[in-house]
């Protein structure tokens, strides 16, 4: 009997000390569980309504406190990217455009071997530079024909 309380003891001891390390990643897949859902259905093109986008960033933000592995900050780039798409104002488009390409470099540095976040990265500084200046800009004359510096890339020939 003694042997076998002393068997359960360590044993019990050494699930103990199994837990400790991995209950920060316990915990936060118990929060963003509930969202799964919510990330499933952005990936796959379907549309979520506003509040349960903001519900899912504010739980992945508290998910992210107590493990951050470079997944829950890409799927907060994601959905700040998202939210950009459906800004009412150009200033609030910025900033959360703004907003995605932070999370998207800080995930990104976070799990490199992401492909996709690459690409929603891409996306999202290509959107940030449309917002900064259109395609056509009117010139101190009025003539809108003119080529923004800004909109073009450094090889393209035009202006200096």
């Amino acid at each position: 009997m003694k042997q076998r309380i002393l068997v359960l003891s360590v044993t019990v001891c050494a699930a103990g000390l199994l837990v400790i390390p991995v209950w920060p990643r316990f915990v936060g897949g118990a929060i963003t569980a509930p969202y799964e859902d919510t990330l499933r259905d952005i990936a796959r093109g379907e549309q979520a309504n506003d509040a349960m986008l903001a519900e899912t960033e504010t739980a992945m933000r508290v998910a992210r406190e107590w493990v951050d592995d470079g997944a829950l900050s890409l799927a907060v780039g994601d959905i700040r990217f998202i939210g950009a798409r459906r800004a009412k104002s150009a200033v609030e488009q910025r900033a959360a455009l703004t907003d995605s390409i932070a999370e998207l470099r800080n995930g990104l540095r976070r799990a490199p071997a992401r492909p996709y976040a690459w690409l929603q990265l891409a996306r999202a500084e290509r959107a940030r530079s449309r917002t900064i200046c259109p395609c056509r800009c009117a010139s101190p004359d009025g003539n809108t024909a003119w080529l923004c510096r800004e909109s073009k890339s450094p090889s393209a020939p035009g202006l200096p």
